[in-house]
């Protein structure tokens, strides 16, 4: 009777332990579907170009509305003046010595760069740079008709300036004053013509007067006509895969969370955190009832565990965190980080808002603002574990 009893808790146990496995690789396989998704040439790098990021905003809105949240203020897409963008507007051709050069693998073009045709035979002036994304203010524009900026890694970005002359980023050991480089360059300084948005829905809780915010930003960089576009799988899908994880678990849930739980997709990260910034500009009265914000931004791999920027700031909700990680042995390292400004929990924290951004660490190798940012260069290792983490968070 003994032997049949252990052998029935072993089955329960062997069942559980196949049902848990399960449920954990369905939610990897999902955030992996999700990421291919946003990844899409259909929103070709999520950014202001071919409404790329339009087109995401209102999957996203699809999603919330299937998962059953209820539309915050009564709708999912909150749209927001957009300043003005330089971008690149006709495909761009750059040659090295005769042989044709790929954007975005081979070359970028800076993102305030000015328009123009010519080569380096011509006046021109090559820059060096170290760690500095800007252009030093001592170049004469009006003396030269293009600037080579030559640096270590192919970094890309956005930018709100445009300058009178084309300016080319090329690999630092690529370009030397005896190579010939030709280029036709064409940029528009232009403010977005259709609507952008921020993606907000909510679930709502036991106590309907107080907030948790789950905020990731689903922007990226675009790209440029002639199909050279920025996936950023890390940078931000796995972020969004994910708030969408979390956000599918709780709504399959029974009970309801202790408290509202909002889901808020942000725009205009990319290009000074716009998107977060005209939230809480606009929701100044419900600020004092959030409880915490956590935001998800580079979601990758998490074989290093990951950090939390504002910890010592916010003691007592990064302490929450941090006990429920040791408890069920979840991430191998929580890393303590103080204030940083670089990401959407930046206006929050400003307006008082326990606000905790949490980004995974890794060895392995992480292209940033990179073409080479793809679903297939993420591993997603640990990612379960963080969804773990975070559900417990909200629901305890």
């Amino acid at each position: 009777m003994l032997i049949k009893t252990k052998n029935r808790l072993y089955a329960c146990f062997l069942f559980l332990a196949i049902s848990v496995s399960a449920t954990w690789g369905q939610t990897v396989i999902q955030a992996r579907n999700d990421i291919k998704t946003l990844c899409s040439k259909r929103f070709y790098g999520r950014g202001y170009i071919f409404t790329g990021n339009q087109k995401a905003a209102k999957f996203l809105a699809n999603v919330w509305e299937k998962s059953g949240l209820t539309p915050f203020k009564g709708q999912f897409l909150h749209p927001l003046p957009t300043p003005a963008i330089c971008r690149v507007d006709r495909k761009p051709k750059v040659t090295l010595n005769g042989t044709k050069l790929k954007a975005g693998t081979d070359y970028l073009i800076y993102p305030a760069s000015g328009s123009g045709t010519g080569n380096t035979s011509q006046n021109f002036v090559k820059v060096h740079f170290q760690k500095a994304p800007y252009l030093p203010s001592e170049i004469s524009y009006q003396s030269h008709q293009c600037l080579i900026y030559l640096e270590k890694n192919l970094t890309a970005s956005l930018s709100f300036d445009r300058l009178p002359i084309p300016v080319i980023q090329l690999k630092r050991d690529t370009f030397l004053t005896t190579d010939e480089l030709a280029y036709s360059v064409s940029t528009t300084l232009i403010r977005e013509r259709n609507e952008v948005y921020n993606v907000c829905g909510y679930l709502k809780g036991k106590d309907t007067t107080s907030w948790l915010i789950i905020a990731a930003h689903y922007d990226h960089l675009g790209g440029y006509p002639g199909g050279t576009y920025f996936p950023g799988a890390s940078d931000n899908a796995s972020g969004m895969a994910l708030l969408m994880a979390v956000l599918r678990t709780l709504t399959q849930k029974a009970a309801p969370p202790p408290c509202n739980v909002l889901f808020l997709a942000f725009t205009g990260e990319e290009v000074g955190l716009w998107g977060s910034a005209h939230f809480v500009k606009e929701n100044e009265r419900l600020l004092p009832s959030i409880q915490c914000l956590l935001n998800l931004d580079i979601c990758s791999t998490g074989d290093e565990g990951i950090t939390v920027v504002n910890a010592t700031i916010f003691k007592e909700e990064f302490d929450r965190l941090n006990k429920i990680n040791k408890e069920e042995n979840l991430l191998p390292k929580v890393i303590v980080r103080g204030k940083a400004p670089i990401s959407d929990h930046h206006y929050f924290t400003e307006a008082g808002v326990p606000s905790l951004y949490l980004y995974t660490q890794s060895k392995s190798t992480h292209y940033y603002h990179d073409v080479r940012d793809q679903p297939k260069t993420i591993s997603l290792s640990h990612f379960e574990a963080l969804h773990r983490l975070i559900i417990r968070f909200v629901t305890e």
